[in-house]
């Protein structure tokens, strides 16, 4: 209060209406003020909700602010609190229209909206968030039938609410995603197949280009991403495709589609344990892996991903294919063997001693025949190189606890271990 202002409080209304303002000095009936100064009683729009109650700090952002008691006048705006006030324009009695200005940094503002200058509703909070960013993703491939799950990384992933975080392929297909921190996301890929259900992978060069949205579409961020397609790898033959618990068993893959275009991280699987290829060469008929070690003897279940992640499918469930199927088995004991001389000319027949010479069994715990093999060498005594190469024992003469092998020429003199 001075000489010149005076600040006082209107008292409530519940009518639109006008009165005169009247002051005193005094607090005498007969000693105020005649000046017939009106003031307006009004009343403000409702707002209700906007659509959507988020935007990024670049602005821009259409928003729809919902309520009721709007008029189309040349005084409309939108305040979003400190970020500043912009121009609205009413689309009917419940809904006007603004365009959310630039800010400097994220935060939470009241947004509120007038028909005249200074006569605000009440207001409703609308969050700004920074532009998010994608940095990389991976895996960067996967197979035509889709539910590759991709990780996103990168920065200013904000959680919008439930369904807002999507990732997009090709500006057009949507999947749902997971905000797992600010930096990573996580989604899977969509199917890559025709109207029929089939693949629709022709050239083999096939792609999406992957994006992301946090608030449901409105706005889709990058940079994109390629995100290859191929199709599942075929497993026709493992040779040898079985070996002993301790692993290292380097086996010949056999089949088709393991040097497909878009394969990113070719992988195989022994049951759950996952191996890398050896000396990958991008030949599409075969590969080469090495077995990992294995707690106990038992057939398990050979696989291979293309993308580190999604493995070829086993042909029958439950059942122990010839394909894709790999025995592990425990190291055969060796006793020993008679006699211990024989002619250069060789062919001695020699009885081989020991147990766990025949370790695959059937489903009756019997060994089974076709499925037990064993191979004998001699190797020198100093330099443990082999003299001659391996051959195998007669089915038929092979039991679990003896085997008879037949030995090769040599040169005369020579000394050689079993």
């Amino acid at each position: 209060m001075n000489s010149t202002k005076l600040v006082v409080q209107s008292p409530p209304s519940f009518v639109i209406r006008e009165s005169e303002v009247e002051i005193t000095l005094n607090n005498q009936d007969y000693q105020y003020t005649d000046d017939k100064v009106l003031y307006h009683w009004y009343s403000p729009p409702d707002l209700f909700d906007v659509q959507p109650r988020e935007g990024p700090t670049t602005g821009g952002t259409r928003v729809i602010a919902i309520g009721n008691k709007f008029k189309p006048g040349p005084n409309v705006t939108c305040k979003f609190g400190d970020a500043g006030i912009v121009p609205g324009k009413v689309l009917s009695v419940t809904e006007i229209e603004c365009f959310s200005p630039q800010t400097d940094y994220p935060h939470v503002v009241p947004l509120s909206v007038s028909l005249e200058m200074g006569m605000y509703s009440r207001p409703v909070e609308y969050r700004y968030y920074d532009k998010p960013e994608i940095f990389y993703i991976g895996p960067i491939c996967g197979p035509d039938y889709g539910y590759t799950q991709i990780t996103v990384h990168g920065k200013n992933f904000v959680d919008m609410g439930h369904n807002k975080a999507m990732c997009v392929f090709n500006d057009t297909i949507f999947t749902n995603a997971t905000i797992m921190d600010a930096g990573v996301i996580k989604c899977d890929s969509p199917p890559l197949l025709n109207k029929f259900g089939y693949s629709a992978i022709v050239t083999g060069r096939e792609f999406y280009f992957v994006k992301i949205t946090i608030n449901g579409g409105r706005e889709i961020e990058g940079p994109a991403f390629k995100f290859n397609y191929y199709k599942d790898p075929i497993i026709s033959k493992l040779e040898p495709n079985r070996g002993p618990t301790r692993g290292g068993t380097v086996s010949k893959v056999t089949g088709e589609g393991f040097a497909q275009y878009g394969a990113c991280n070719k992988t195989a699987r022994y049951s759950v344990f996952e191996k890398k290829l050896i000396n990958d060469t991008d030949n599409d008929t075969f590969i080469y892996t090495e077995s990992p070690a294995a707690n106990i003897p038992d057939a398990v279940v050979y696989a291979v991903a293309l993308n580190g992640q999604q493995f070829s499918r086993d042909y029958i469930l439950h059942w122990r294919d010839f394909e894709n199927t790999f025995s592990f088995y425990d190291d055969p004991t060796f006793i020993g063997y008679t006699p211990k001389r024989g002619p250069s000319t060789g062919k001695t027949p020699i009885k081989i001693k020991g147990f766990g010479f025949m370790p695959s069994k059937d489903e009756e715990n019997k060994p089974t025949i076709d499925r037990n093999r064993m191979w004998v060498r001699f190797i020198d005594p100093d330099t443990r190189e082999e003299l001659a190469q391996s051959s195998e024992v007669a089915p038929e003469q092979l039991t679990e606890e003896t085997a008879l092998w037949h030995t090769p020429p040599m040169p005369p003199g020579t000394r050689a271990i079993l």
